[in-house]
C-alpha cells in the first residue's frame, strides 16, 4: 500500500533572487489553481497556510485579510484540509516578531503564536489540529508548546533521521509517521540526501520543487508512506529552478537576465508578470497525474 500525504505551503517567496511581494499571485491564485488540480483528480491534500507575508514591505492587514478570503473559500473543499504554517515575521505579538524562524523564539511565545494561528483559522470557521513552522525550523521547547496549545500533529522534515534515500551511498531507508515527545504524531516530509546543483551534500524534500517525476518513480513506488512538499508561489511566478527538471538551463537565463529585469520595471508602475508558463506548475501535474494514474491513497496529515 502506497500512502502518499500530500502538503503544500501556501507563502510568499523572498529566496534573494526569486523574491516577490505579489502575494496575490503567489499565495490566492496558486493555492487556488492547485486546489481545482487536486479537485479534478479527487486528491486528499493538507494546505499549511503561512499567516505571515515573511516581508516587512507586506502590509500585514491587507495580507491578513487576503489569506482570511483564502481559508473561508478553500475550507468548502472536502478533499482539503486547512493548517497553519508559522512563519513569523510581522505577526502581532505582545513581544517584537524580530525572525521568521518560529524556534526563534521561547516556549510562552510560541504558544501565544500558535494560539494566535488557532483563533485565526477558527474566525474562518476551521478547527485546526496540525502546525507546520517556517522552514521545518524547530527548537527544543516545539512539542510542548504544540501539546500544550491544543495540537495534534506536525510534519517537519527532521534532521534528526536519516533520508529515506541517500543518493550517494544507494541506502533507502523508508520511515513512518511516529509519535514524537508529548504524544505528538510527527509526520516527517520525505527527504533525500543528493549531491545538489550546488556541488554539496544536501538534504532535500521528495518534491516537484526539486525533481522531475520520472526521475523519483522508482522511489515513489517503492515507498509504503511518503510526504510531498510544495509551494504555491511556484504556480505562476518563475524563479531559478533546481536539481535535474528538463529545460532547466534555459528557464534560468531567461529568468536571471530578462524575465527579473522586466519584472523590476513593472513594479515601478505597480504592474507584475503572472507566468501561466512555469516549469514547476507542469511538473506538479505531471506529478498529481502519476499518483491519480497509480491509484496511491492520498491522506490528510493526521490520518493514519
Amino acid at each position: 500500500m502506497n500512502n502518499i500525504y500530500l502538503t503544500f505551503d501556501i507563502e510568499t517567496i523572498v529566496s534573494p533572487r526569486s523574491a516577490s511581494d505579489d502575494y496575490v499571485i503567489t499565495c490566492f491564485l496558486g493555492a487556488l489553481y492547485i486546489a481545482e488540480e487536486l479537485s479534478k483528480r479527487n486528491l486528499k491534500a493538507t494546505f499549511y497556510i503561512s499567516l505571515s507575508p515573511k516581508n516587512l514591505a507586506i502590509d500585514y492587514l491587507c495580507y491578513s485579510e487576503m489569506i482570511g478570503n483564502l481559508i473561508s473559500i478553500l475550507k468548502n473543499y472536502n478533499n482539503i484540509r486547512l493548517a497553519p504554517h508559522l512563519h513569523v515575521k510581522n505577526i502581532p505579538a505582545s513581544f517584537d516578531c524580530f525572525s521568521d524562524s518560529f524556534a526563534d523564539y521561547n516556549y510562552d511565545q510560541q504558544v501565544e503564536l500558535l494560539s494566535y494561528a488557532k483563533e485565526f483559522f477558527e474566525n474562518q470557521g476551521v478547527f485546526v489540529s496540525s502546525f507546520r513552522p517556517g522552514g521545518f525550523l524547530i527548537n527544543e521547547t516545539y512539542y510542548k508548546s504544540l501539546f500544550d496549545s491544543g495540537y495534534k500533529y506536525s510534519s517537519i522534515l527532521p534532521r534528526s533521521i536519516p533520508p529515506v534515500y541517500n543518493y550517494n551511498s544507494h541506502c533507502f531507508t523508508p520511515n513512518y509517521p511516529f509519535l514524537s515527545e508529548y504524544n505528538i504524531y510527527e509526520f516527517p516530509v520525505t527527504s533525500v540526501l543528493v549531491r545538489s546543483i550546488k556541488q554539496k551534500d544536501e538534504l532535500l524534500n521528495l518534491s516537484p520543487d526539486f525533481f522531475s517525476i520520472d526521475s523519483q518513480k522508482i522511489l515513489l513506488n517503492k515507498l509504503e508512506y511518503s510526504c510531498i512538499n510544495f509551494h504555491s508561489f511556484s504556480i505562476y511566478k518563475n524563479r531559478l529552478v533546481r536539481e535535474n527538471h528538463m529545460g532547466q538551463m534555459k528557464n534560468n537565463l531567461f529568468y536571471l537576465f530578462l524575465e527579473r529585469n522586466m519584472e523590476k520595471l513593472l513594479n515601478i508602475f505597480s504592474l507584475t508578470i503572472l507566468n501561466q508558463n512555469t516549469i514547476m506548475r507542469k511538473e506538479l501535474i505531471k506529478w498529481l497525474d502519476y499518483v491519480k494514474i497509480r491509484k496511491f491513497e492520498t491522506k490528510f496529515i493526521g490520518d493514519i
